[in-house]
């Protein structure tokens, strides 16, 4: 048994260590896997934006990564982040616009940065589809803001920008800045909220945004939208790949592909430690053992066994006397009478109630409590009494009493 429960053990912990291990390397391998040019939350490198995650908690801000698609965005939510490139995968779907639109309408604000490829107006895109995107000279350069009043240009005197794109606004935004190529920051409102369309290679990254007053502009727009202890900001990264693929673009694709590693090693550990605690349960402890069985010994062995002792005990007829009394007793309790009234006055009110002669009875019972050493009768005899007292017994109906 000491043998089995070690073997147990060292199965146990050798999973456990097993889990331990794959998730480390799971996870360092997921670290290994984002690409150096995602724009994300998540990449600490200069084309991610973890530095403007960090600053945003920094200065108090409510701030969390959406890892689910739009249709998740609550009115709890001021500002959402959305920062191209997106995964080819994970492209919006038209109920995530069309969620994102009536989430805006309502109050929230949406910061999109663009990037290549060039497009021009898309009418289908009711969001910011009457603003086109040209192509332009990716190189680093210096804005100034262009309206003195929005309190999103509060105390910024220039911007840098590094972007292969400039934006092609309609009458309905306003410029923030713009450089010698074109706008590169517009805004406008939408119901409650709002839209905010930068061309961004450098302004949101971890390398520019301690250039220039760039983070002085981000943080302006997060006080204006999400204020500290208000609402909070969102990085969009489901859109980047990060989380369970809610719509799998391929019919293949299924739950257990779209989940990360981490959660596919938890599942895997614990179906292993579920097939040991099965196969554990169904082991023997030690060898079988045949039980011995005993002879079966009858009720009325008990009944033998007491009267050959009070045979040896010379009292044979102590058990006679016994049955005589408790008849007695049950008589008088039937009868309302005194459990010590006379054999004369029993047999009397017994007549009476059941219109019998029950002399023989009081015969009886005075016979049972004279028996004594010297005129005991044999043990013939005291069964054939014993007999009488249980006709008697019956016949006045106190079996069971």
């Amino acid at each position: 048994m000491q043998k089995q429960s070690s073997r147990e053990l060292f199965f146990i912990i050798l999973l456990l260590a097993l889990f331990v291990v794959g998730a480390s390397f799971a996870i360092r391998g997921g670290h290994q896997a984002v690409p150096d040019s995602l724009p994300s939350s998540l990449n600490p490198r200069s084309a991610g934006n973890k530095a403007l995650f960090l600053l945003y908690r920094r200065l108090g801000f409510f701030v969390g990564r959406l890892e689910t698609n739009w249709d998740s965005v609550g009115n709890n939510t001021g500002l959402l982040i959305v920062i191209e490139p997106l995964d080819d995968a994970r492209l919006p779907s038209k109920s995530e616009a069309a969620h994102l639109e009536n989430w805006i309408r309502k109050g929230g604000v949406l910061l999109y940065a663009v990037t290549l490829p060039a497009r021009p107006v898309d009418s289908k895109d009711t969001i910011a589809g009457d603003l086109a995107i040209e192509k332009a000279y990716d190189k680093l350069s210096t804005s100034t803001p262009n309206l003195s009043d929005s309190p999103l240009l509060a105390n910024i005197k220039r911007i840098t920008v590094q972007s292969p794109v400039r934006l092609i606004p309609s009458p309905a935004y306003r410029i923030l800045f713009s450089d010698n190529q074109g706008p590169a920051a517009v805004e406008k409102n939408i119901g409650k909220g709002g839209v905010i369309v930068v061309s961004d290679n450098l302004l949101l990254s971890n390398r520019g945004i301690a250039q220039g007053d760039n983070a002085l502009f981000l943080s302006n727009i997060a006080a204006a939208y999400s204020p500290i202890g208000g609402k909070k900001i969102l990085f969009d990264e489901y859109h980047h790949g990060v989380g369970l693929l809610i719509s799998p673009n391929e019919s293949s694709q299924g739950l257990w592909s779209s989940a990360p590693v981490p959660i596919r090693l938890a599942l895997l550990y614990l179906l292993a430690l579920t097939i040991l605690a099965i196969y554990s349960a169904n082991q023997r402890f030690g060898l079988p053992k045949t039980m011995d069985s005993r002879p079966y010994k009858p009720s009325s062995d008990y009944v033998s066994a007491v009267a050959g002792l009070h045979r040896r005990a010379g009292a044979a007829d102590l058990p006679l006397k016994i049955l005589a009394h408790g008849l007695k007793n049950q008589l008088c309790t039937a009868l309302d009478l005194p459990l010590d009234a006379k054999t004369d006055l029993i047999v009397h009110f017994l007549s009476l109630r059941e219109s019998l002669d029950a002399s023989s009875l009081g015969t009886l019972l005075d016979r049972c409590e004279t028996l004594s050493e010297k005129n005991r009768p044999s043990e013939l005899d005291m069964l054939e009494t014993a007999v009488e007292l249980e006709t008697w017994r019956r016949r006045i109906k106190l079996v069971g009493s």
